[in-house]
């Protein structure tokens, strides 16, 4: 086997087990080996932390407009117990949830939440990174919209959004954006 994959095998062993009993910023002031730091917010168990508060980047929070719309319930207590094969072992849902160390996840389908859940001190009302999240929620919701025949993707970006009018970005079509 390759020297420099025996090494990055052993560095992966090693820094697992080093941050085992880590707690980032559980003090104040915290620990040097318990900060979150620009180069390890995006490592475990430092992300955890990190994703849930991301003063460590400039970001903004986007204010919405209008009432919020209430989803309907369906709820499916069911659901946490789903199992599936992953490698060689059959999890629960709920359990690999916990052992991803998700914060939180909202199940819908046709329009209804059937089911909900939040972990550790995280809830509804917590902000949370995103990242290439957005992506792919962006991406389905403009595919429906696309299959409902509201958006045309041969159409200039313009045309839905008058604010690009005249930019690098209104010029293009919403195909090739």
């Amino acid at each position: 086997m390759n020297k420099s994959i025996i090494s990055l095998m052993v560095t992966g062993l090693v820094s697992t087990s080093v941050f085992a009993d880590v707690k980032p910023m559980s003090t104040v002031p915290a620990q040097p080996n318990e900060q979150v730091t620009l180069s390890n917010y995006t490592h475990a168990p430092f992300n955890q932390w990190a994703f849930q508060n991301m003063g460590i980047h400039p970001s903004v929070m986007v204010a919405r407009d209008g009432a919020i719309k209430d989803i309907p319930q369906a709820l499916d207590p069911e659901i946490v117990q789903h199992k599936f094969v992953y490698g060689d072992d059959v999890l629960l849902f709920r359990e690999a949830m916990i052992n991803d160390h998700t914060d939180g996840y909202i199940i819908l389908k046709d329009g209804k939440v059937l089911h909900e859940e939040y972990f550790g001190d995280f809830t509804a009302k917590d902000h949370h990174l995103w990242a290439s999240s957005t992506k792919s929620l962006v991406g389905q919701a403009l595919g429906l919209l696309v299959e409902q025949g509201k958006v045309d993707v041969n159409e200039k970006v313009s045309a839905y959004i008058a604010e690009l009018k005249g930019t690098h970005f209104g010029k293009q079509t919403v195909r090739s954006f």
